[in-house]
């Protein structure tokens, strides 16, 4: 898996609180990588599937070998997560 890659990502990750956006251009092989997803959902208006955090290793993982781009939002939100503080 190519992780910031410097030509364009085929898919592309970015992060909410409780789920991960993944987004793709339409690849039956794709969708049928993502239906495997407990808890999956596609978002028919902004075109793009949702899957919740707790199975972005697992997303990974799946997607090894493809161009994926992960959205620097996920990384913190992990950080965050490993390393809370308050101010």
């Amino acid at each position: 898996m190519t992780i910031f890659n410097t030509t364009k990502a085929e898919i592309r990750i970015s992060g909410r609180p409780e789920r991960v956006s993944v987004f793709f251009p339409y690849s039956p092989i794709f969708i049928e990588k993502i239906k495997a997803f407990e808890g999956r959902r596609w978002h028919p208006k902004e075109k793009f599937w949702s899957v919740p955090y707790s199975e972005l290793r697992n997303l990974l993982t799946v997607f090894d070998g493809e161009k994926v781009e992960v959205d620097a939002s996920v990384w913190l939100y992990e950080l965050e997560k490993q390393y809370p503080y308050h101010i």
